[in-house]
């Protein structure tokens, strides 16, 4: 091939007067270096011709680039261009060869890469095959494939053993501490019987009823337990009750108080009911009022008495009601004058201030009518 180039290039310069009337060049006249002038042929400007054709460097060819010529190696004819491994794409694959990593391709790296993002949509793969349920977790130097253990996590953990999942865990060992929280409830040691709680044993806790006796306050007594409606007591022991109410009668008063029955049966009389039948009495013990004025109240007690000492003045009571005051001569007995009261010029006997006198008064008032009548007991 660059024995047939020669000779064209050769068979050139010897034609070189017709040529010269095409290329412009003078008679007798060849190309030579670029740098030079025209010159007649000659050993050194065909060298230059023949540097042109072949280059200067032992072993390169002048080849058409994309624009100029150029010298180059041509180390063989190449035909096209491929990769054995499928690690690279190489398009085109012949000329201009591009060639640019496959990222198709599982790659092998022998070197640390460092890789500014990675971004996978089927997830990404480390030294084989990824075992299903195993993460990339940190062994101190490099991320490796490995199960996540319960003390990963951020928050710690507590005790020992599997990790608790939500449906039917089993715990062996003490559980203390927490709250379990469940919408439906949480068995225990087999099925929750009805009512029953989770009751100590003394030892654990357990499915049982709860008993009377597990209450804080204790108990008294034995049996059922009283409930609010209706409840039987079979021979109970009240004591000093504080009770409001029982079968439906109303108490009031203060925790102190006392109210003292008799102790055979009987019926209990009522202030606010009409038509009573007393068949039974009451002995009353006599109120004594302060000596001087005094405004009759019936309602303090029926049976009442005051010393006179001086002259006073008795005013009607402000309720109805009626009473009986006996009234004692003092030694220095006075006057007794009436106030509020309605009377006739009869009010009864006559008012001494003998000492030692004794008088019972009578005092009534109906519908807002007070009067007194007067009686002399010697």
């Amino acid at each position: 091939m660059r024995r047939i180039v020669a000779a064209a290039i050769l068979s050139f310069a010897l034609a070189a007067p017709a040529f010269a009337q095409t290329s412009q060049l003078a008679p007798g006249q060849v190309w030579g270096n670029p740098t030079g002038a025209n010159r007649q042929a000659g050993p050194s400007n065909l060298s230059a011709i023949l540097d042109q054709a072949f280059c200067s460097t032992n072993g390169q060819v002048l080849q058409r680039g994309v624009s100029v010529w150029a010298c180059a190696t041509i180390g063989g004819t190449v035909a096209s261009v491929s990769n054995s491994d499928g690690t690279l794409t190489v398009s085109p694959t012949t000329g201009a060869v591009v060639a640019s990593i496959n990222p198709a391709h599982v790659n092998t790296w022998s070197a640390t890469q460092n890789f500014a993002t990675v971004n996978v949509t089927t997830g990404i793969q480390f030294s084989g095959a990824a075992t299903a349920g195993r993460v990339l977790r940190g062994n101190g130097t490099n991320f490796v494939s490995a199960q996540l253990a319960a003390a990963d996590l951020s928050n710690g953990v507590t005790g020992s053993g599997a990790v608790a999942l939500a449906t039917a865990p089993t715990f062996s060992g003490t559980v203390g501490g927490g709250v379990f929280n469940a919408t439906t409830g949480f068995q225990v040691g087999g099925a929750a019987s009805s009512g029953n709680v989770l009751r100590g044993n003394g030892t654990n806790f357990a499915s049982a009823q709860l008993g009377a006796a597990d209450l804080s306050n204790g108990v008294t007594g034995s049996g059922a337990v009283v409930l609010a409606a209706s409840p039987t007591l079979t021979t109970p022991s009240l004591g000093a009750a504080t009770a409001t109410s029982i079968n439906g009668i109303g108490f009031s008063g203060t925790a102190s108080t006392t109210m003292t029955f008799p102790s055979s049966n009987g019926t209990i009389a009522a202030l606010n009911i009409a038509d009573q039948t007393l068949t039974g009495g009451a002995n009353v013990s006599s109120l004594g009022l302060t000596p001087g004025n005094v405004t009759i109240d019936c309602g303090s007690r029926p049976l009442q008495s005051i010393t006179n000492n001086g002259a006073f003045t008795i005013t009607a009571p402000a309720n109805d009601g009626s009473c009986m005051i006996l009234v004692v001569n003092g030694a220095s007995a006075g006057a007794i004058t009436f106030s509020g009261f309605n009377v006739g010029a009869n009010t009864g006997d006559a008012f001494t201030t003998t000492n030692g006198s004794r008088f019972t008064i009578t005092v009534w008032r109906i519908n807002g009518i007070a009067s007194y009548l007067n009686k002399a007991l010697q």
